[in-house]
């Protein structure tokens, strides 16, 4: 390859459209590596207008390497609903997890399984907004004195259980749900001449075309379910562990037995038959609160949660490294504890002789931060404690303002102790999609201390960023 080929930079621009990712690496060869393309509550082509425009106009229409990391819609809705400014794009590859490979017997299981839960979640939210619907609420708590606090309460559990589902994948009705790469074909974002790669952990790509002189190491996800299932692990991590749910598929089957009618999760042998005095009473307006025929379906909180980090934990995660100085971009997607945790056991070969974790996150100088900084996107000891460098940087796709992050999400997201660490490893170099005094606010709790010169400079560099993105570049 010509020697102009090799890397001596890479500008890193994050779009700024709202919590969710969309970033472009443009390197110093001219090579052009896309990652996601997504936003929460975007459902319009025109929301991604102007971002995609921009995209357009700094690649010249064409990019190199696509790269999707899992499939919620903060990250894919881009190409859900696609700014016609994708239709002049050109892209030349496309990289995936092998969690989307039709071809691998495991991906398959794992799909099918999320495609019954996900249809489920759909279900379930759809149950419980037509008891909102029925009046059930305002009957159940009629004559509580917290009546208006409770109802409020509910609501709140509905609009979380449906944010959460509507990040997932779904197929049209009555068809089959598309993995990522039937939906880019669908919308034409990709074509015949794309090139599609799945990625597995513990594989090194290097010396691609028009880029020498840089790496790729996989990271995640792992090809085991229990570490795709784990959120955290207790005495780790910047929180402690909170109560495990389990997915529990007898709760699914109910809710999938019937499009119209509300099933039954108990056998008949525990169902009352015929009308009784028993009966009369038990179903008497006045004994609403005595009722349980409907609590089962609040375990669709629990199996909302669990399988936000099980799809979470499918993040397609990639070190990027510069050859010759060793420098770590570090893209983890939303990879929760499990994924983290599995990287340590991995090993790739180099010049070196064979690296591991620790060598990646001590040499680690950028860091896309994960989940939007939330308490178990970002390892901790095998984490950002082992990034080391000084001149280390960070990126957030977080933004608070209204309509820009799910309401369930204000409990975790940004995480005070991992904007704290951050804020002292970067001296100030923290980027977020939203604003930084909104970020700052919250991330200054009682528990963390923050140095001013580092706060100082943290609000100069995010006060002075475009509208539409944030540009670091990081020297080879």
């Amino acid at each position: 390859m010509p020697e102009n080929t090799k890397a001596t930079s890479v500008n890193i621009r994050m779009y700024r459209m709202g919590t969710g990712d969309f970033f472009i690496l443009k390197f110093s060869t001219g090579f052009t590596m896309m990652i996601d393309c997504g936003c929460i509550n975007a459902r319009s082509p025109k929301r991604f207008d102007p971002f995609v425009e921009d995209l357009a106009d700094y690649t010249d229409n064409n990019i190199d390497l696509l790269v999707v990391t899992h499939e919620h819609a903060d990250h894919i809705n881009g190409f859900q609903y696609p700014s016609r400014f994708f239709k002049d794009i050109k892209i030349k590859k496309l990289w995936l997890a092998w969690t989307e490979d039709k071809k691998d017997t495991y991906a398959n299981y794992l799909r099918e399984n999320h495609t019954k839960i996900k249809m489920a979640l759909k279900m379930a939210g759809f149950k419980l907004s037509e008891l909102k619907d029925r009046n059930y609420y305002n009957v159940f708590f009629a004559g509580d004195p917290g009546k208006t606090e409770k109802i409020k309460n509910q609501q709140h559990f509905i609009d979380v259980v449906t944010e959460l589902s509507n990040l997932n994948l779904l197929g049209a009705d009555g068809q089959d749900i598309p993995t990522i790469e039937d939906l880019l074909r669908d919308k034409k974002i990709i074509d015949k001449d794309t090139q599609v790669e799945y990625l597995s952990p513990g594989k090194l790509y290097a010396d691609l075309v028009n880029l020498t002189g840089v790496r790729f190491f996989v990271l995640g996800p792992p090809r085991d379910n229990g570490a795709l299932s784990l959120e955290h692990k207790k005495g780790h991590g910047y929180e402690k562990r909170k109560q495990r749910s389990q997915v529990n598929f007898s709760f699914v089957d109910a809710l999938l037995s019937s499009d119209n009618e509300f099933s039954d999760p108990f056998d008949a042998l525990y169902t009352a038959q015929g009308k009784t005095a028993a009966m009369d009473n038990y179903s008497d307006a006045g004994n609403a609160w005595r009722q349980i025929e409907q609590d089962w379906l609040y375990s669709a909180g629990a199996l909302a949660m669990r399988h936000e980090t099980s799809i979470n934990n499918t993040s397609l995660a990639l070190a990027i490294q510069f050859t010759d100085s060793e420098k770590v971009l570090l893209f983890p997607g939303d990879a929760e504890y499990g994924n983290w945790e599995s990287w340590k056991e991995i090993t790739w070969p180099t010049e070196k002789g064979k690296v591991g974790l620790e060598y990646l996150l001590n040499n680690t100088v950028f860091y896309k931060v994960g989940h939007h900084m939330s308490q178990n996107g970002s390892g901790k000891e095998y984490g950002i404690e082992m990034m080391l460098q000084p001149e280390m940087a960070a990126m957030a796709t977080l933004h608070l303002g209204q309509g820009k992050i799910n309401t369930g999400w204000l409990n975790t997201m940004p995480n005070d102790l991992i904007g704290e660490a951050l804020m002292a490893k970067t001296k100030g170099r923290l980027f977020f999609v939203g604003d930084p005094e909104d970020i700052l606010r919250n991330i200054k709790t009682d528990r963390v201390s923050i140095r001013k010169a580092d706060i100082d400079e943290f609000l100069r560099l995010n006060h002075q960023a475009d509208p539409l993105f944030i540009d670091c570049e990081v020297k080879a």
